[in-house]
This record gives structure tokens, C-alpha cells and sequence, in this order.
């Protein structure tokens, strides 16, 4: 991956970070709702729903 595209890949998580932060009720669905609103990996809503909402369970 080039350092652009790193870049602008960190700047989707910031801004989700941010916008699920800035918003009260059920953070899973508010991390399901970001994730597909700014267009994140698979590996960065993991990472939101441990930062957000504890582990994930399956």
C-alpha cells in the first residue's frame, strides 16, 4: 500500500472514530452504520467494535 492510500485508509478511521463518538445509543449498530458510511476494511470495524463495544463475540 502506497503512503497515500495508508493515509487516506487512517483518515476513514479518524473520521468514523469521531463521528460514532459524537453519537449516543447502540455503538454496535453505530459502528455497523460507519463502517459501511465511510467505507471501512473488515479489520477496522473489528478494531472499533474492541475500542467501542468490548470484544466481539461469535
Amino acid at each position: 500500500m502506497k503512503p497515500e492510500e495508508k493515509e487516506k485508509e487512517s483518515e476513514k478511521l479518524r473520521r468514523a472514530i469521531r463521528w460514532i463518538a459524537a453519537r449516543h445509543g447502540d455503538r454496535r449498530r453505530l459502528i455497523e452504520e460507519a463502517s459501511l458510511r465511510f467505507d471501512l476494511s473488515p479489520g477496522d470495524e473489528e478494531f472499533l467494535l474492541r475500542h467501542f463495544a468490548g470484544a466481539r463475540e461469535e
